[in-house]
């Protein structure tokens, strides 16, 4: 039997195959390249102030005759401990991603986490 002569892979096949795998290996290896990092901000009354998440911290809040405290640990951020009458602010456990928020309406609190850009937006339009 002759063979037709047809290959199955050319050169630029090859070449392209080799940059699709170079370019997910440094996607799935460093997921983070680029990334800005991330705050969190407290608002109490409107009045926002924003503290790194890298850096492990208490943060006493007293408003409306409730005491919070918020714990920043390892990237994450969860309310402590609180006076208020419900308890849902400590119930909500830990937040450690991006648009994540723990909110104390009694004490009038909001603690969220947002990326740490240089403008504040997620996106601008029009």
């Amino acid at each position: 039997m002759k063979e037709s002569g047809i290959k199955l892979f050319k050169a630029g096949d090859l070449i392209i195959c080799l940059t699709v795998i170079a370019v997910a290996a440094v996607l799935l290896f460093f997921p983070f390249i680029g990334k800005e990092s991330r705050m969190l901000a407290v608002s109490v009354d409107g009045s926002k102030q924003f503290y790194a998440l890298d850096e492990n911290r208490e943060i006493t809040i007293e408003n409306n005759g409730i005491l919070l405290t918020v714990t920043v640990s390892s990237g994450t951020a969860f309310v402590s401990s609180s006076s208020c009458p419900d308890g849902i602010c400590v119930a909500t456990g830990k937040i450690s991603k991006s648009g994540q928020i723990i909110v104390c309406a009694p004490a009038n609190v909001a603690v969220w986490i947002e990326d740490g850009g240089e403008n504040g937006y997620d996106a601008v339009t029009g």
